[in-house]
């Protein structure tokens, strides 16, 4: 199993090193802990909770919402290296608010929520994705999706991402969550829209595939602590 806690400790620490980073850096840091408390422990241990493994483990070992951000625009453009994967840009941009434990267990208690009637609709206890055999991870502003697909639906376990206007048509860009979160780190936690994800695909196979040394060099750029690493770009 791959350990959730630990990738979750080291976006915290990318956060921190943004913060040596020359023009305007905003930075949000909502990483909750593990959801290890008596009420979630039991939730994801009854037969009720409708996740995969994976999840589960990410909220009962990690986190009950990982939620953090970034947004960074520098002074006189994007470096030389940002500029050449993302032309015509002024900012980055990266983190999700993703695996909101709540959200997961209002579904799985959706008829309990359904007989509140309207009350019951701000406890968004419907879950569009699940209808497709998917359960949404994250949601982008314009309403994209990135989820996993279900064990018993096709493609089963893999990671998709899903445009607001073509539902049935979702594109794999990871075999599991494990990868998809491995591959994310990689590309420095980049807000993961179709458009920031594109530059990082294998034109092969569509997977989100980063080549290392570019990425190396991206997180380097973006995580820079002094002027001498700043100079990479």
């Amino acid at each position: 199993m791959m350990d959730y806690a630990s990738w979750t400790h080291r976006a915290s620490l990318f956060l921190r090193k943004l913060t040596h980073l020359p023009g305007e850096i905003a930075i949000s840091d909502g990483i909750d802990a593990a959801g290890d408390d008596d009420h979630t422990r039991d939730w994801l241990q009854s037969a009720k909770c409708s996740l995969p493994p994976e999840l589960r483990d990410f909220i009962a070992t990690a986190s009950r919402r990982c939620c953090f951000s970034y947004r960074w625009k520098p002074n006189g453009g994007l470096p030389a290296l940002l500029a050449g994967i993302y032309p015509n840009r002024s900012e980055i941009t990266g983190g999700a608010d993703f695996c909101e434990a709540s959200n997961f267990r209002c579904y799985d208690n959706r008829d309990f929520f359904a007989r509140l009637g309207r009350i019951g609709l701000f406890a968004r206890a419907d879950d569009p994705e699940r209808t497709h055999g998917r359960i949404a991870i994250l949601a982008m502003n314009n309403g994209d999706q990135i989820s996993v697909v279900s064990k018993d639906a096709e493609p089963g376990g893999k990671i998709v991402y899903v445009p607001k206007e073509s539902l049935e048509q979702p594109q794999v860009i990871s075999d599991s969550f494990g990868e998809f979160l491995v591959s994310w780190e990689q590309i420095a936690y980049i807000t993961p829209s179709w458009e920031n994800l594109a530059p990082w695909l294998d034109p092969k196979t569509g997977l989100l595939k980063p080549d290392s040394t570019k990425a190396e060099r991206l997180r380097q750029v973006l995580a820079a602590s002094s002027a001498e690493e700043r100079s990479i770009a």
